[in-house]
C-alpha cells in the first residue's frame, strides 16, 4: 500500500448481531440524542487473509482509508464486555494504494449517528454478500489512552437499556476487517461486486488474542 495524508489516531469498539435493526433498537437509539441519518453507501474493503489488525477501504467508491491496529484490550463494564481496539489511519491515493489483484467485498451500509460525551456512537445496518448485520460501535480520540475513553459512554448506553437489544459480549465484538475474514474465504482470489453475491461462511467469528493484539503489521 503506498503511504500518505495524515495520520491520525483512534480508539473503537464495535459489536455485531445477525439480521436487519429491529425497529424497537431504532426507537430506542432515537432518544439519546440528536441523530444523524447518512444516506446509503457503498464501501469496499480489502480482504487480507491472516491479517485482522490491518483494515483498508475504498470509501464510497471515491477515498481509500488505510488503518492499522496498534493495540486491541479487553474493556469489561456493567452491562457487557468488548474489546477496544487503537487504530492509526491515514487516506491515501485510490486506486493505485491497494495494488494489482487486491481482494474487495462490497458492504453496502446505512448509518445512524449520534454524539455522546465527544464520542461518536454509531447504528449500522450493513448488507454483505446475501447476508444483513447489524452493528453498535464507538468511535473517540485516544485520550485519555485506551478503553478508558470509551468506558463511560458504554456504560451510560447499559444503564440506558443497550442490553435489551445488543449482546454486548466480546464474542460478538471486532472490527469490520476481523468481520470480513470470518465470513469469507480470504485465501480465494475474488472480488464481491454486489450484495446478492453468495454468502460463504469459513469459520466461527471469534474475539482477538493476545498474539495479534500487539502485531502492527
Amino acid at each position: 500500500m503506498t503511504p500518505g495524508g495524515s495520520l491520525s489516531t483512534t480508539v473503537e469498539c464495535r459489536w455485531w448481531a445477525p439480521g436487519p435493526i429491529p425497529e424497537e433498537f431504532v426507537t430506542w437509539f432515537a432518544t439519546l440524542g440528536e441523530v444523524d441519518v447518512e444516506a446509503t453507501r457503498v464501501d469496499r474493503y480489502l480482504l487480507d487473509e491472516g491479517h485482522p489488525d490491518r483494515n483498508a477501504k475504498v470509501r464510497n467508491g471515491t477515498t481509500c482509508e488505510v488503518k492499522v491496529r496498534t493495540r486491541c484490550e479487553p474493556m469489561l463494564v456493567a452491562g457487557g464486555s468488548g474489546w477496544v481496539e487503537r487504530w492509526n489511519k491515514r487516506s491515501v491515493p485510490w486506486p493505485s494504494a491497494l495494488g494489482d489483484g487486491a481482494t474487495l467485498v462490497e458492504v453496502v451500509k446505512h448509518r445512524r449517528l449520534v454524539t455522546i460525551d465527544g464520542c461518536q456512537v454509531e447504528l449500522t445496518e450493513a448488507a454483505i454478500a446475501d447476508e444483513t448485520w447489524h452493528s453498535l460501535a464507538l468511535e473517540g480520540d485516544d485520550n485519555p489512552p485506551g478503553s478508558t475513553a470509551l468506558e463511560p459512554v458504554v456504560a451510560r448506553l447499559a444503564k440506558a437499556g443497550l442490553g435489551r437489544f445488543m449482546h454486548l459480549t466480546a464474542d460478538r465484538s471486532h472490527g469490520y476487517a476481523q468481520h470480513l475474514l470470518t465470513m469469507f474465504d480470504a485465501g480465494e482470489s475474488r472480488t464481491v461486486t454486489s450484495a446478492s453475491t453468495q454468502f460463504r461462511p469459513s469459520r466461527p467469528i471469534h474475539s482477538p488474542t493476545s498474539d495479534d493484539s500487539d502485531d502492527v503489521g
